[in-house]
């Protein structure tokens, strides 16, 4: 069987709650639904580069100083915290879940994540981006 499960990151997302926290949940949903377990999934891919995208924001954030100071001040914690350790905390995540996924994970650009979550739920077989 094949399925492909693209989780929007934006949709019904409580104040509180982390985004990593949301999107397993959705994930959980998932595979529970269809009766599966992480032993059945062949990929886990997260829509964005985390190291791509840390590298961005430092080159802003230099070209801006000290202007952008106030945002970079708000916006490091959560990287050094959550996101520059990305692959540790969705390991962390998927002992929840049934199953084991011992395989590495994947990681898309942004811009090619969104035309994979358009792409794969469609009835199309061929594809041109």
């Amino acid at each position: 069987m094949e399925m492909w499960l693209p989780l929007p990151k934006k949709s019904v997302l409580h104040a509180k709650s982390t985004m990593l926290t949301f999107q397993f949940s959705q994930s959980s949903f998932c595979l529970d639904t269809a009766s599966l377990t992480l032993d059945r999934v062949d990929y886990i891919v997260f829509y964005e580069k985390p190291m791509l995208k840390f590298e961005r924001l430092l080159e802003t954030y230099v070209a801006f100083a000290p202007v952008g100071f106030s945002s970079f001040r708000r916006a490091i914690p959560a990287w050094v915290k959550e996101k520059l350790f990305l692959p540790n905390i969705m390991r962390k995540h998927l002992k929840s879940i049934p199953g084991n996924y011992n395989k590495p994970f994947f990681y898309l650009g942004h811009h090619e994540s969104h035309a994979a979550s358009a792409f794969f739920p469609s009835p199309f077989q061929r594809r041109l981006f």
